[in-house]
């Protein structure tokens, strides 16, 4: 094919077989080269701002370090290709095939990736700042460290993709799905995962502060450790998810399906839980301070709240006393533990010694027939240790204590 150079300075070569032609360094500045054959080529460093390679052929090319911004490549086939540290910025790659491609490094920016497919690509420490992703193919891709600040991710598919410690801050990912996918350490905060499909995604240590999750899919997802301070999880499904250690403070979680879910030594103060679904959830050592329990269903944490009740306290030096809960005190178990609470107790016997002295403020003695009240007596089921005698329904709970 003729090369034809026009006053501007523009290159036409259009459909031009060019397989394995080597163009390292070349200036191709606003150059047409749609539809042309460049299989195996190499443009490393090459000059392609905003060139027309819509529709070529770029399979296995190496375009490590080109400039291509602002240059279109739209309906490309780039499998394979070499993008490493290439300038996209603003490029055109909509419906573009760059599955198995390396675009680590690369900088992304702004650029259309719409129904692009990026299966299997490498976009390790890729910038995809704002980069238009809409219903994208980045199943199993590597997305380590990469920057998806603000990126429009509506509906991609980025099942089993690598995310570890990717910056995701403010990014859409609307019905997008990242079933399996690792999101270790990555940051999420004010994300929008409205409808996400988060199945079995590690999220651990992850940065969700703010994010709306409303109606997300998280069922059998680790969230352990992960910051969900403010997060909107109204109506998600949490079936079966390790939320242990995490911080839900102030976090929506109202009509949310939490049945089976791990939440132990979670942090819920102030958080919603009006409507959810706590049946079989695991709540032991969470925080529940403030928390509105209003509507939720599954908690069965009360103890007789009739007649007397016999229980078991442990003292100082192992000493175990076993008292009685009188018909008229109140008392209340807390949902977040085993240890429960009453507004007085009757000791029948302490075993071990004919004293035993309170662990808690080493001063208050139990012998055999006396009535022992505390300071003052706090009902909330939400709280395991707050003001009452503290006691636990079996003895062996109360040795192992």
């Amino acid at each position: 094919m003729k090369i034809i150079q026009l006053d501007t300075g523009k290159v036409l070569w259009e459909g031009v077989n060019l397989i394995r032609a080597s163009l390292s360094g070349a200036s191709l500045t606003r150059a047409s080269l749609s539809g042309a054959s460049l299989s195996g080529a190499s443009l490393s460093g090459a000059s392609l701002t905003y060139a027309n390679l819509s529709g070529a052929n770029l399979t296995y090319a190496d375009l490590s370090g080109a400039s291509l911004s602002g240059a279109s490549l739209s309906g490309a086939d780039l499998t394979r290709a070499d993008l490493t540290y290439a300038d996209l910025t603003r490029a055109s790659l909509s419906g573009a095939n760059l599955t198995c491609a390396d675009l680590s490094g690369a900088s992304l920016t702004y650029a259309s990736l719409s129904g692009a497919n990026l299966t299997c690509a490498d976009l390790t420490c890729a910038d995809l700042t704002y980069a238009d992703l809409t219903r994208a193919s980045l199943t199993r891709a590597n997305l380590t460290r990469a920057s998806l600040s603000g990126a429009n991710l509506y509906g991609a598919d980025l099942t089993h993709a690598n995310l570890t410690d990717a910056n995701l801050y403010g990014a859409d990912l609307t019905y997008a799905s990242l079933s399996g996918a690792n999101l270790y350490g990555a940051d999420l905060s004010g994300a929008n995962l409205t409808r996400a499909n988060l199945t079995y995604a590690d999220l651990t240590r992850a940065s969700l502060s703010g994010a709306s999750l409303y109606g997300a899919d998280l069922s059998g997802a680790s969230l352990t450790y992960a910051n969900l301070s403010g997060a909107s999880l109204s109506g998600a499904n949490l079936s079966g998810a390790d939320l242990s250690g995490a911080n839900l403070t102030r976090a929506n979680l109202t009509d949310a399906n939490l049945t089976y879910a791990n939440l132990t030594y979670a942090d819920l103060t102030r958080a919603s839980l009006s409507g959810a679904n706590l049946t079989y959830a695991s709540l032991s050592g969470a925080n529940l301070t403030r928390a509105n329990l209003s509507g939720a269903q599954g908690l069965a944490y009360q103890i007789p709240q009739e007649g007397a009740l016999i229980c078991w306290k442990k003292l100082e030096g192992g000493i175990i006393a076993k008292v009685q809960i009188p018909a008229k005190a109140k008392r209340t178990a807390s949902i977040v533990g085993r240890k429960c609470r009453a507004e007085y107790v009757k000791v029948l016997e302490v075993i071990g010694a004919e004293i035993g002295i309170s662990q808690h403020d080493g001063a208050t003695e139990y012998r055999q027939g006396k009535i022992v009240r505390p300071d003052s007596y706090d009902p909330d089921p939400r709280v395991e240790c707050s003001h009452g005698i503290h006691f636990f329904l079996t003895r062996e709970e109360a040795e192992a204590y």
